[in-house]
């Protein structure tokens, strides 16, 4: 579902050559399916694409068969400073919304997929791999040769030079006792 284009193109070629029955088209079509996935338009704004899947999760949810909802950006996590300089602003919205469906839908939600900003054919087939198998990960980037999940690492803090009083200056502190001033 979403824009008609070369990703989603792509990737309904790749669910039919496995075996699966697909139809891609530009809204929810009501119908048993397993799984949908919206697949916004490359350079889509974010009000098109984020009042687009707003649509598709009522719908989905609505649907007798409860589809799994995938999201499926290009370029919308950026995983190093040169993607960052050409984040799809457009998409990025989508990753907020997708984690709310993922809480208030759970029964209904696939996961968030973040392939490069320039898709090649490699990719369209890892994105049916992770369609098709997932393990669990509902937030990934696909990048090349690389599955990227979201993790929290244990880091050191900064050495700090601590805080410094001078008997010659003014202090006013906030928050002492939850209110202003102490």
């Amino acid at each position: 579902v979403g824009e008609i284009g070369p990703v989603s193109t792509a990737l309904t070629a790749e669910l039919a050559q496995r075996g699966r029955s697909v139809q891609q088209a530009n809204e929810f079509v009501s119908g048993e399916w397993g799984g949908v996935a919206y697949v916004p338009a490359a350079g889509a704004a974010a009000e098109t694409a984020a009042g687009a899947v707003l649509a598709l999760v009522q719908a989905v949810v609505a649907a007798p068969s409860r589809p799994r909802l995938w999201l499926v950006t290009h370029g919308a996590m950026p995983v190093d400073a040169v993607e960052a300089a050409v984040l799809a602003v457009g998409e990025a919205p989508l990753w907020g919304i997708g984690r709310v469906v993922a809480l208030e839908h759970p029964e209904s939600w696939g996961g968030l997929i973040d392939l490069p900003p320039v898709v090649a054919a490699t990719e369209i087939a890892r994105l049916v791999d992770e369609l098709l198998g997932s393990d669990g990960e509902d937030q990934l980037a696909l990048r090349p040769g690389r599955r990227l999940v979201a993790r929290l690492a244990r880091r050191a803090l900064p050495d700090s030079p601590g805080l410094r009083l001078h008997a010659d200056a003014a202090y006013w502190v906030t928050g002492g006792f939850g209110a202003l001033g102490l």
